[in-house]
């Protein structure tokens, strides 16, 4: 795309989205009224726009239906913009010509209905049934804000996209139709956008993530291979049982998911991504199975083979699901290339200090930011998939829509070894107050336990919130219940309360003594303050002031008085500590970092995690491919899954604080001020990375 090419889409997609601001104007705010009417003339520019757009787009001697339909939600979005500003000018007792009747607004129309709409109209196919079906039915415009999805920034944002699925306690849903119907409006804009310009970067995402399960699935069989040979010696003669059979759907569809034929880029009918997909349900099918309660509820005895090896099977098949190597070469090398930038090789090259990378990570989320921002919105496409499916997608469930997670990299500590994992919350949901666990996961639980590894999540949800408190309550029940509570161990660190945010009340918390006051007591109050610890952690008084302290003598020794920005860096630094004190004491085998999707906060801070052990060795180069690991834990996740940028808020928070943690370290000789008063020495001289396989 040429540079003026680049800036009539940049131009065109302003225009569109000032349109869709003011269709979203709430009548009854004042304040939202007032905008709209101070806004009236920038919006007859963009009209302007738009017409100049239609003129191009006139040019065009082949007519196909996305252009049409594009074209057609455009002008109708302008004419609902039109008068909804009519409206305003009426309510506010403004007086002469209608705004609907400016020569910018006639003139857009005039030019559509004389010389595109016949050609268009004649190209249109019938709106799909599902869309037709709702935009029929009668629905209440007003008050969208207080049923919880207002409008389209939220979706294109990404915000609670999860209210989509659920209900509220009164079986009552979280959007209104209206909202659906602007939706529509502006995805069909959007998709005009690629009939004019180069391939949309999400396609090939797609294509990406089907190398990938291919190759999980494979890894996945290879895991259990040995197993299943035994296990299939003694299922031959209970082919029949219903356990069995749904097993045997299950392992084909794997190994059809494994086969490299069925790729995306080969051609097949189906994909890989399809295949596994069918491998997932039969798997959940047999999990909630009564055959397979009946051998958990009563384990079998060592004589019964088939059942013993069965359920080490299947619970071995779960643990290969989510503890695969996150294979990233293939995307981060998409990335590079989208960015403009060459994927380096050369070992000599990968060596930049840690400051230098934590910029590089701002540096690529400006560009890459803009490179999305040319194609259409992934999330906005997503919502409408959700309405497209709506009888399938009733619960929230991110591991059914193939986001299973993975494990990224490995430590070392005190002689043992530990994985590091990022997993969307392990639950569904129905119902906004009701959460449950996902049977595959507690299946993975079940072959830590047999293993004898221990496993601590660290839950970054907020316990306190209506969105999230259901998810954290039943993390809260699995590790405290009989069969897990051996091997499982909860943290909870909420990331989106007043105090976290260091708003509301806490806004102008600048004296630094007071401030470390209330830290202490928010972490000392626990779950009241939405905190969550493991029965193993001494949680109390002496071990968070040890951390605190240790914070303040490394970054804020010298400080009196403390920025907004000062506090948001020490909370987080604060966090980061906890984390890895918990892994001291708790001493486990599997660490999962566990968000509402695995996306955004529970990515940044497992990369701030990775960050901060490396610093923590004074003696720790950047390792060939180690960047390209660092780079891909903050973006692959929202960009395989979301089809979005990492948020930008979440990003700027923790490489701010370990920007000023890096800062600090040099200054010092590469030593953490305070850190011996927290963690013994032994773990510190054992604590290191590793990468590799």
């Amino acid at each position: 795309m040429d540079d003026q090419q680049s800036q009539d889409t940049e131009a065109l997609l302003d225009a569109v989205d000032i349109l869709a601001d003011v269709v979203d104007i709430d009548l009854s705010s004042d304040e939202a009224v007032e905008k709209g009417k101070k806004n009236a003339d920038a919006l007859k520019l963009k009209f302007t726009v738009i017409h100049n757009y239609l003129k191009d787009v006139n040019k065009v001697k082949s007519v196909d239906q996305k252009l049409a339909r594009g074209v057609q939600s455009i002008i109708q979005l302008a004419s609902e913009a039109a008068t909804k500003i009519d409206r305003i000018l009426q309510q506010q007792g403004v007086k002469g010509e209608r705004f609907s009747s400016s020569k910018e607004f006639t003139d857009l129309i005039g030019f559509y209905k004389e010389t595109l709409k016949k050609r268009f109209e004649e190209s249109l196919e019938k709106e799909e049934s599902w869309y037709k079906e709702w935009v029929e039915e009668d629905f209440d415009p007003v008050d969208i804000q207080r049923k919880g999805l207002r409008d389209l920034e939220i979706v294109t944002k990404d915000k609670h996209y999860e209210l989509f699925f659920l209900t509220k306690e009164d079986g009552t849903r979280f959007y209104n139709k209206s909202l659906l119907r602007h939706l529509r409006l502006v995805a069909d804009f959007e998709t005009l956008l690629l009939n004019q310009n180069e391939e949309d970067p999400i396609i090939r995402i797609e294509r990406i993530k089907d190398h990938s399960i291919s190759k999980a699935a494979r890894s996945i069989k290879n895991t259990t291979r040995s197993l299943f040979q035994k296990w299939l010696q003694l299922a031959s003669k209970r082919d029949q049982e219903r356990i069995v059979r749904l097993f045997y759907q299950a392992y084909i569809a794997l190994t059809f998911a494994a086969e490299p034929i069925h790729l995306i880029d080969q051609g097949g009918k189906k994909s890989c991504l399809s295949y596994f997909s069918d491998f997932q349900n039969y798997i959940r099918e047999l999990l909630f199975d009564m055959g397979y309660g009946k051998l958990i509820d009563n384990p079998p005895d060592e004589s019964d083979r088939f059942s013993s090896y069965f359920l080490e099977l299947v619970h071995a098949l779960c643990f290969a699901i989510f503890s695969q190597k996150f294979d990233h070469q293939r995307a981060i090398s998409y990335i590079y290339q989208l960015i403009g930038k060459e994927l380096k090789k050369n070992k000599n090259s990968i060596d930049p200090s840690h400051l230098e990378t934590y910029h590089e990570i701002m540096e690529i989320h400006e560009i890459l930011g803009k490179e999305l921002n040319k194609h259409p919105s992934g999330p906005l496409f997503k919502v409408i998939e959700i309405f497209q499916q709506l009888e399938q997608h009733t619960v929230f469930d991110p591991y059914a829509m193939r986001n299973i997670g993975h494990r990224f990299f490995d430590l070392s500590y005190l002689d043992q070894k530990a994985s590091i994992y990022l997993q969307p919350c392990p639950t569904m949901q129905e119902r906004i107050d009701m959460a449950q666990p996902i049977p595959e996961y507690e299946a993975f639980l079940r072959s830590t336990l047999l293993q004898n590894e221990k496993v601590l999540w660290v839950n970054l949800q907020d316990r306190t919130s209506l969105e999230e408190f259901a998810r954290c309550r039943e993390l809260e029940k699995i590790s405290l219940s009989a069969e897990f509570q051996p091997i499982l161990a909860l943290m909870t660190l909420p990331v989106s309360t007043p105090f976290y945010l260091q708003s509301e009340d806490y806004l102008k918390l600048s004296d630094k003594k007071q401030f470390k006051k209330v830290f202490l007591d928010q972490l000392l109050s626990g779950i009241q303050c939405g905190f969550y610890f493991p029965k193993d952690l001494e949680v109390d008084k002496k071990m968070f002031e040890s951390i605190i302290d240790a914070v303040e003598a490394c970054n804020f020794k010298d400080k009196k008085d403390l920025t907004r920005k000062n506090r948001l860096d020490w909370i987080e630094t604060v966090y980061l500590l906890l984390i890895l004190k918990s892994v001291e004491i708790c001493k486990p085998r599997h660490i999962v970092f566990i968000s509402k999707d695995g996306v955004d906060v529970g990515a940044v801070t497992m990369a701030a995690f990775y960050a901060l052990i490396k610093m923590l060795d004074g003696k720790s180069k950047w390792k060939e491919g180690e960047k390209e690991l660092f780079i891909s834990m903050h973006f692959l996740p929202a960009l395989m899954e979301r089809e979005r940028i990492v948020d930008l808020h979440r990003l700027n928070r923790t490489i701010s604080s370990i920007s000023v943690l890096a800062a600090n370290i040099e200054v010092k000789g590469g030593k953490f001020e305070g850190i011996d008063t927290i963690f013994s020495s032994n773990f510190l001289r054992g604590l290191r990375l590793s990468t590799d396989e």
